[in-house]
């Protein structure tokens, strides 16, 4: 870290030394504009790609905190049917609906997260039947509403979650209990 912000202290004096050689020099040539505006937008793009990284790190580092105690396993069962949540430690998660002889898995990871509420943005979608698998690149965030009833007990609301294949519909209060790992 103090590598970074060393370069990122030398990297402004630079820009800022060439902007006032640049301002101050009537007769520049066009090399020198040049090398001061490539320096000048290498600059900005370190700048935006350190607020970026910074940002991304420290949001994440919220998002974990808001779920740290619902990592694990998740499960509501219906009947044959079963929808399993895991929420894992670096807030990459998984949706997984059963009726025992077709699974749907959605992969992703956690974007979002307040004190009851939690966006699941999944990029990946997983159809396993039978002997036949399919997989494709989904774009879906889904909305799920929480609230811990006990130590094992999750109750989680979701107009976004799909109906499992009995038709449950998760826009319902539904109960999740976490799996004995």
């Amino acid at each position: 870290m103090k590598k970074t912000i060393a370069l990122l202290v030398a990297m402004i004096l630079a820009a800022s030394a060439l902007t006032a050689e640049t301002e101050t020099t009537t007769t520049t040539t066009t090399t020198e504009e040049s090398s001061g505006q490539k320096l000048k937008d290498a600059f900005s793009d370190f700048v935006t790609d350190i607020s970026t990284t910074a940002t991304s790190t420290v949001k994440k580092k919220q998002i974990t905190s808001k779920l740290k105690n619902y990592v694990g396993t998740w499960t509501f069962a219906n009947g044959k049917d079963s929808t399993v949540i895991v929420i894992n430690s670096d807030i990459t998660m998984t949706v997984t609906q059963s009726d025992g002889k077709t699974k749907t898995i959605w992969s992703g990871s956690c974007t979002a997260a307040t004190s009851s509420e939690f966006t699941f943005t999944a990029a990946k979608k997983e159809t396993i039947a039978d002997s036949d698998s399919k997989a494709e690149k989904v774009t879906a965030a889904w909305a799920l509403k929480y609230k811990k009833v006990e130590t094992d007990e999750l109750k989680i609301v979701s107009d976004d979650l799909p109906n499992d294949t009995n038709g449950y519909d998760f826009s319902n209060a539904t109960l999740f209990l976490r799996k004995s790992e």
